[in-house]
């Protein structure tokens, strides 16, 4: 398993990117025992070509929207009308 050296990090080309808004490259690194992500944009300006980024605190991805979690089966719903008033069913 990769481990990630103090004050050090990595960013690579965003193999997911839907949209133009979404990041040209992404990543993370460790400053100080403390966990940031980058995602950086290539855009052309008056020198030429660079990489502006953007950095912020690591969140961790939110399980509930990358899984969804469907039923398998139906429980029976038993309510007071299934037996009549004058019935003990134990």
């Amino acid at each position: 398993m990769f481990e990630q050296r103090p004050n050090s990090g990595a960013i690579f080309n965003n193999g997911q990117k839907q949209k133009d808004s979404h990041p040209d490259m992404r990543g993370d690194f460790n400053i100080d025992g403390q966990k940031y992500s980058i995602s950086g944009w290539w855009k052309t300006g008056k020198k030429g070509e660079f990489l502006s980024v953007s950095i912020q605190e690591w969140k961790a991805p939110e399980l509930s929207k990358q899984v969804e979690v469907k039923p398998t089966r139906k429980q029976p719903v038993v309510t007071k009308d299934d037996f009549p008033s004058d019935e003990i069913p134990f």
